[in-house]
């Protein structure tokens, strides 16, 4: 048995911007994943989907963000990009020369688990993506591959449409920090008690009932987690948060 936990996240501490952007992609990742819950995470994810619902309502009183079009066209823009290295690699891997056919066939297995990245939640692709590329350059024989049929600047460009991104992102959560009222904050309390229980309520699955698809919303969320993570003002050293804080699942 493996025993899984989360990696540490202050949720306590993120603004209430971004305690809907975590709460919005749990629950996308968890309705992926409904077939695999059992009736207990089942129940938790539908309250959270109530959650994130009341917290949109309550954060859409304020004002929206002037960034809301670029972010859009940016994303649309790398899904455009990753897309037509999919085209390539598809194609290359019919292609008569036995080199190009062979490194498109090693690319698109490299490819495979995160094929359909551009369905998911726009800062989970985030995530992905980061992951997708670090891997790749990791790799000296994939970069070759890559080389061998034209992508590999299409990948470089990829990186940095990603990170364009990601940049807006949190320039649109800093821009926004501000403007949620008090009803979105009063709301957060009962949000940090329910996301703890859906994350204690995966963890148990996937260390004693799990399966491909548990493991695989494990992973996942934890990536989320380790995301917002980085979003979490620091502290003074003095101030070591409260137990709930520094537990794994807070």
């Amino acid at each position: 048995m493996e025993k899984k936990e989360f990696s540490p996240l202050y949720v306590t501490r993120l603004s209430t911007d971004n305690v809907y952007g975590l709460l919005h992609s749990t629950v996308a990742l968890g309705t992926n994943a409904k077939n695999d819950l059992n009736p207990v995470s089942a129940a938790i994810l539908a309250q959270m989907v109530v959650d994130k619902d009341e917290l949109s309502a309550s954060i859409k009183k304020t004002t929206g963000s002037t960034l809301t079009p670029q972010l859009n066209e940016a994303d649309h823009t790398r899904d455009q990009e990753f897309n037509a290295i999919k085209r390539a690699v598809v194609y290359y891997s019919k292609e008569a020369d036995a080199a190009k056919k062979e490194a498109a066939l090693a690319l698109k297995q490299f490819l495979t688990p995160f094929w359909d990245v551009a369905a998911k939640a726009m800062d989970v692709e985030t995530t992905l993506l980061a992951d997708l590329l670090t891997r790749y350059k990791a790799d000296a024989g994939l970069q070759t591959k890559a080389a061998a049929i034209g992508v590999d600047a299409r990948l470089a460009r990829l990186e940095t449409l990603n990170n364009q991104f990601d940049a807006l992102w949190k320039s649109r959560i800093t821009e926004k920090a501000q403007n949620t009222g008090v009803a979105a904050s009063r709301l957060r309390t009962g949000i940090y008690w329910v996301y703890e229980r859906f994350c204690t309520s995966v963890e148990l699955a996937a260390t004693f009932a799990p399966t491909d698809g548990l493991l695989q919303l494990f992973n996942e969320m934890d990536a989320v987690r380790k995301k917002y993570s980085l979003l979490v003002p620091q502290q003074s050293s003095g101030n070591t948060g409260t137990p709930d804080e520094t537990a794994g699942n807070q």
